[in-house]
Parts: structure tokens; C-alpha cells; sequence
């Protein structure tokens, strides 16, 4: 009785989509056939042509050969009907986007190709397709991929653990770009005792790292174990075994491995030098500002005057410190004296760092304006800071939440489209 029940509320559903269409749309209907009706909407006949020729232009600007006309349509259809799907549930979850908020992504569509607003509808036109339709896409895309962020990303879970796990193989690739210059020694027992050999490495490592000479250390084995040590020279990261590769990364110059045990006996690696990957280094500038805002109390005119006041005051010895903890309406750094701490190069607005960039440590900067208001700003110091394993740590993250949003993703689809009414006309 519910699985009759649901038929004749879905059959009422789909009866009043097409009582619902106006006397205009049902004539076009008439001639444009209806080919499915999924959940509470249909797809017709004109949607399926475009869609195959969106589809067909697509293989062609790839360059990748077209499928047969079956296998068009067909994945043709199964993007209409997922993009169907997708859009009923963006509407019961009340998200929505204008026409005010599609010119905004035509705006950054046409910043992002370096053209006008203009050029870009041109050369939408030029390549046969109707603007208006193309704004309605455009709308469409977007309330998907905000369905498709708040429903899958807010499935995925990453831990440290996992980041960890993603750094070391990042690094892995990195290294393999490496060369080192490697001495190896290797430890081998007439006897063949694994774990005397592997206590053997372990002091000959320790005296060695501790300054003895390989011959003070060869002269304390006992006549079991033998020796070898050879200069390797520079040698590409990808041409050692992973085994040794995996015991260096990691080390600097002058390090040695920990004992590495293979079938043939126990091997040490010391790093005589290293060329490595490119290291991502930032220049870095440390500063501080009093900040004073207008408002309906107070003009620019004023603020101006009154930050004038204040340069003064620095100039005749008050500290600066003191001035921004009871003057500056900055609340983020002036409880801190106005120290804005450590920063690299588009962390603040331009008009603030065209000024730090003309000072020298220690200086302090003439009023000047910027979004913000009227601020000062004393140069504190400059470095390099070397944030290549910040870097690594970011990518690893994003790599990880991208491989897991494709699998969220496509299960998810797979849920919703198994969930979902379709029927085939």
C-alpha cells in the first residue's frame, strides 16, 4: 500500500509539472518531446541536442577522439540528469544565486582571461553560443559547486596523521631531484651474527660522528668483522636503492645513517654533502603602526592633524610603544604596542608595504593614508625565512583533501542518482 501510495504521490508530482507549465511553454513542449522525467523535473529533447553538441565541442577542443553517436547520448543524458538531481537539491537546501551574482562570476571570468566584459560575450558568441544560455550555466555551475561544498567537503576528515604520512611522500619526490655525495661503509661477519654486526655499526657510527679516525675505529673490531668504506661520489637521489634513500632524508652534511641491515651485511651512509631541491625562501619584514581612523567625529582633515601630532611626539623621544598602546585604533596589534610581528610580502595593503620598503630598520615612516585610515609605521627588522617545509606540509593537505573529494564525490552522485526518480520516455 506505501509503494502505491508513493506511485500515485509521484505520478501527481509529475502531472503537476506539466499542468504547471504557462499556455507558452506547453506549446513548445509539444513539439520539444519529453525524453525523462527525473524526481520533480524533466529533461526534453532540445536540452539532450545541446548538451551532446556542448559535449562534441568539448572532445574536440581535448583532441581526443569522439565516441559513437550511442555513447554520446548517452553520456550526454547521465550529465543532464545528474545536473538535474544536483539542482533539486540545491533548491530544497535554499541556495541561490542572482543575476546580480552572475555578473560578479562574469566579471572574474573575464579577469581571470585578461579580457573585458564585453570581449569575453563576444567571444562567447563567436563560438556559436548564446550568451544567455551561457549566464544560465554559468548560475547553474555555481549553485552546484556550492551543494557539492557543503555536502561533500564537510564529509571529509584529515588528521595530522594522515598530513604526516603525505609530507614524508612529498618529500620523497622532492629528494629525488637530490644529489648527494655519500661514504658508505659496510660491515660484513665471518660468523654471519646479524646482531653483533648490528652493534658494531652502531659504535663504529658513534665514534665516527664523535671525531675518531676510521682507522681508531677499524682498530677496535675484532677479527669476526671486516670494514669497507668507499667514497660514492655525487650520485643522483633516484639511482640509490629506496632502502639507503629512505635513511638519509633527512640528514645534513656530515651525518651519518643509522645502521641499515641487508642480506650482505650492515651498511652506514655518511652525507659528505648534499645538492638538494629548490628551498622556497621569503623575504620577511617585522613592524609596527599606530593607526587612527575618520569617522563622523572626526575628519580626514583631523585625523591627519592628530597623527601629525603624534610623529611628532616620537621625534621628540616618546616611545612608540606607549603611544600605540593608548592612541592607535588598530585593537588587533595596539595592545601589543602596535607590533604587527613578522610578515611576507602581500600580507599587508600596498599603500603599507610601499612604505616599508623605503625604510630602513629602525626608521619611522612620515603619516600617510590607506584604506584603513592614517597610520605610522616603524621598520623593525627584514629576514629570509625559509618556509619550504610549511610549504610541503600545505601541498600535502590539499593533495590529500582533493584525493578524497573524488572519491566523496563520486560516491556521493552514485547515492543520490541510485535515490532518485527517474523515468525514461
Amino acid at each position: 500500500m506505501a509503494r502505491q501510495h508513493h506511485w500515485l504521490s509521484r505520478s501527481l508530482s509529475i502531472l503537476l509539472i506539466l499542468i504547471g507549465l504557462n499556455a507558452q511553454a506547453a506549446e513548445k513542449k509539444l513539439l520539444d518531446k519529453i525524453i525523462v522525467i527525473v524526481n520533480d523535473g524533466i529533461i526534453v529533447q532540445s536540452e539532450l541536442n545541446k548538451a551532446i553538441e556542448k559535449l562534441t565541442r568539448e572532445y574536440l577542443a581535448k583532441k581526443q577522439p569522439l565516441p559513437d553517436e550511442t555513447a554520446l547520448r548517452k553520456q550526454a543524458l547521465d550529465k543532464l540528469i545528474l545536473k538535474s538531481i544536483e539542482l533539486q537539491q540545491a533548491k530544497k537546501m535554499g541556495l541561490k544565486v542572482t543575476a546580480v551574482h552572475i555578473d560578479q562570476l562574469l566579471e572574474k571570468l573575464a579577469a581571470q582571461n585578461k579580457v573585458t566584459l564585453d570581449q569575453l560575450r563576444q567571444a562567447i558568441k563567436a563560438e556559436g553560443i548564446d550568451f544567455q544560455a551561457f549566464r544560465k550555466e554559468l548560475g547553474e555551475s555555481y549553485l552546484i559547486s556550492q551543494l557539492e561544498q557543503n555536502v561533500i567537503q564537510s564529509r571529509i576528515q584529515i588528521n595530522e596523521q594522515d598530513i604526516d604520512e603525505e609530507v614524508k611522500k612529498i618529500r620523497h619526490e622532492r629528494n629525488k631531484n637530490s644529489k648527494y655525495r655519500l661514504h658508505h661503509f659496510l660491515l660484513q661477519s665471518k660468523s654471519g651474527d646479524m646482531d653483533k654486526l648490528m652493534q658494531a655499526a652502531a659504535h663504529i657510527r658513534k665514534q665516527l660522528q664523535q671525531g675518531s679516525t676510521l682507522q681508531q675505529v677499524k682498530q677496535q673490531l675484532d677479527n669476526d668483522i671486516s670494514l669497507q668504506d668507499k667514497d660514492l661520489g655525487y650520485l643522483a637521489a633516484d639511482s640509490l636503492p629506496d632502502i639507503f634513500l629512505d635513511n638519509i632524508q633527512g640528514l645534513v652534511q656530515g651525518e651519518i645513517c643509522q645502521p641499515i641491515k641487508t642480506p650482505n651485511g650492515v651498511h652506514l651512509l655518511k652525507v659528505v654533502s648534499r645538492e638538494s631541491g629548490a628551498r622556497i625562501v621569503i623575504p620577511q619584514l617585522h613592524a609596527r603602526h599606530i593607526l587612527l581612523k575618520t569617522g563622523p567625529l572626526r575628519d580626514d582633515r583631523q585625523t591627519l592633524k592628530e597623527i601629525t601630532a603624534l610623529r611628532q611626539k616620537l621625534r621628540t623621544g616618546a616611545d612608540f610603544a606607549e603611544l600605540a598602546k593608548k592612541f592607535s585604533q588598530d585593537p588587533g596589534s595596539a595592545i601589543n604596542g602596535g607590533d604587527l610581528g613578522w610578515f611576507g610580502p602581500g600580507k599587508m595593503v600596498k599603500a603599507f608595504e610601499d612604505q616599508l620598503l623605503k625604510l630602513e630598520p629602525g626608521e619611522i615612516s612620515e603619516p600617510f593614508k590607506s584604506q584603513f585610515g592614517w597610520h605610522i609605521v616603524q621598520l623593525l627588522g627584514k629576514r629570509k625565512k625559509d618556509i619550504t617545509d610549511e610549504k610541503i606540509r600545505e601541498a600535502a593537505k590539499a593533495r590529500l583533501i582533493q584525493q578524497k573529494l573524488a572519491v566523496e564525490s563520486k560516491n556521493w552522485k552514485n547515492k543520490i542518482r541510485q535515490e532518485a526518480y527517474i523515468e525514461y520516455r
